[in-house]
């Protein structure tokens, strides 16, 4: 897995786009395994032998990439003893990890945090308008609850019931309209 020789379009740094990363801060990289662990166990779950395969590819491409820090450092003349000053580990494992369409704004099961592996996963919200928002109380509530239930069910099976959740919001959206209207 490890190569002394960078990539050839290294250069192209800031035009690369990356498939195996689906999100990155400066606390953290979270990997896509699932295609991997799919192709050895045949199917997604989230048991024993599939977190195992899981957590092995995570570190497996965590030192893959540290070590490509190590040769891009070197290669720009940093000295040998400082070489490994720049470096990741894994901080966090989502269990489902969701999108949104606003930047930085994401929502996730988190099932380790620090190396602490938890008996039940914590919801993990992120992005100013989900944290800062004017919406009330009982409806950011909802949401956080509709959250989990869909990550809930990502993790128990893999799928979601999508027709549900939009009821549900359907029906969220139609009070609010007619609290609005008597208003």
């Amino acid at each position: 897995f490890a190569t002394k020789n960078l990539p050839a379009n290294i250069s192209k740094g800031k035009d690369i786009v990356r498939r195996s990363v689906v999100g990155s801060d400066t606390d953290s990289c979270l990997f896509t395994v699932r295609e991997w662990v799919k192709w050895r166990h045949g199917t997604v779950t989230f048991e024993r032998e599939n977190q195992a395969i899981w957590h092995t590819l995570v570190f497996i491409v965590s030192q893959v990439v540290s070590h490509n820090l190590t040769l891009l450092v070197g290669n720009q003349g940093v000295k040998e003893k400082y070489v490994d000053l720049l470096s990741m580990k894994n901080e966090f494992a989502f269990s489902v990890f969701g999108l949104t369409n606003i930047a930085k704004h994401y929502y996730a099961s988190q099932i380790i945090k620090e190396g602490n592996v938890f008996k039940n996963a914590h919801l993990e919200i992120k992005g100013v308008q989900f944290k800062d928002s004017n919406s009330p109380p009982a409806l950011i509530k909802l949401n956080e609850n509709m959250l989990v239930d869909l990550m809930d069910q990502i993790a128990a099976t893999g799928k979601c019931k999508v027709l549900p959740l939009l009821k549900q919001m359907a029906d969220e959206e139609r009070k609010v309209q007619s609290s609005i209207e008597r208003a």
